[in-house]
């Protein structure tokens, strides 16, 4: 059987400044049962790397963040790595099943802090009307 691993690159702001992101492949092909390895390239200096997952049809989750000076923790049959050096960090699948078949995602640092949303042009933070009896500032968008 054939499942299919697909990825996509993300261009994040932070602090005033762009980081490039960048992964290897539009998408990776492979068998059942086989090994398989993503890459996700990066300029700035940065100090974590998301790594995400979305099956078809469902949200994102996050598999992990790669901290510079920390050990990974990953569960099942996945692995990642971050070279600070080389500014790229892999994730690999071992021994890959029909369920692994979604969309990998990989972002630099916090794309948002919440105490300074307007460094974030690509965040789009909505505040939802507030019960009542709550005091809330009007809704507003930020993008």
């Amino acid at each position: 059987q054939t499942k299919l691993i697909s990825c996509f690159s993300i261009c994040l702001c932070l602090q005033g400044y762009q980081v490039n992101v960048a992964q290897s492949l539009l998408s990776l092909r492979g068998s059942e049962g086989q090994d398989s390895s993503l890459t996700c390239s990066y300029s700035g200096m940065e100090r974590n790397v998301q790594w995400y997952r979305q099956a078809p049809g469902k949200s994102p989750t996050i598999l992990g963040i790669l901290y510079k000076d920390k050990r990974p923790m990953w569960g099942l049959n996945l692995r990642a790595e971050l070279h600070t050096t080389e500014k790229h960090s892999y994730l690999n699948i071992t021994k890959a099943q029909l369920q692994d078949t979604a969309t990998y995602l990989c972002a630099v640092e916090a794309q948002c802090h919440t105490g300074h949303p307007s460094l974030c042009k690509n965040c789009k933070l909505i505040f939802s009307k507030v019960p009542k009896g709550v005091r809330h500032p009007n809704p507003i968008e930020i993008q």
